[in-house]
């Protein structure tokens, strides 16, 4: 039984469109991730997730504590740790995609109100059929909850939990330099 496809070629194959469809730069980068597992939780979950990659085809390789340090040279790297390398992790400008999405919608027919407050979901029969906005109830075929962090806050009085939790993360960016491979 062939594995599920993974929401990351999903979303690398969405931005290559959103960029051909519209013509643009929309401040994608595939750069790749290095993760770095010290504690004994951390490499555990860390080789889950190398298991993870192999069975959907997402590109991972392990580095040596040498090859980490080459990939980040203020790294401290040491034997007791793990370093796996996601080739295809990337990034995005969210104002330039947030953007990119809106004029792709909007192409499609989508009306878009900015700047347009949102109180509460409706739902009838499991299915959202309508919005409380700052302008009036607006009714819709289908809603996009696309308040981020505060998604869950939006859908939790209708009963309508979202499978995520906001994490805390932080990422290093560097521009190419000549200490850092380009990848």
């Amino acid at each position: 039984k062939p594995a599920k496809q993974p929401l990351v070629h999903q979303t690398l194959a969405d931005a290559y469109h959103l960029e051909e469809l519209l013509g643009e730069d929309i401040g994608f980068r595939r750069v790749g991730s290095l993760r770095v597992a010290q504690a004994s939780d951390r490499i555990v979950e860390l080789d889950r997730m190398a298991k993870a990659a192999e069975q959907t085809g997402v590109r991972f390789a392990w580095l040596t504590p040498q090859a980490a340090g080459s990939r980040v040279p203020w790294l401290a790297t040491d034997e007791t740790s793990r370093y796996g390398y996601f080739q295809d992790d990337a990034f995005a400008d969210p104002y330039r995609l947030a953007m990119a999405y809106a004029k792709a919608a909007q192409a499609g027919g989508v009306s878009l109100k900015p700047r347009t407050s949102v109180f509460g979901i409706e739902i009838e029969q499991g299915r959202a059929v309508a919005v409380t906005t700052s302008e009036g109830r607006i009714a819709s075929g289908s809603v996009v909850n696309a308040a981020g962090a505060w998604a869950n806050a939006l859908v939790s009085p209708v009963d309508q939990p979202l499978a995520f939790t906001p994490v805390r993360s932080h990422y290093w960016l560097v521009p190419p330099t000549a200490g850092y491979p380009p990848d």
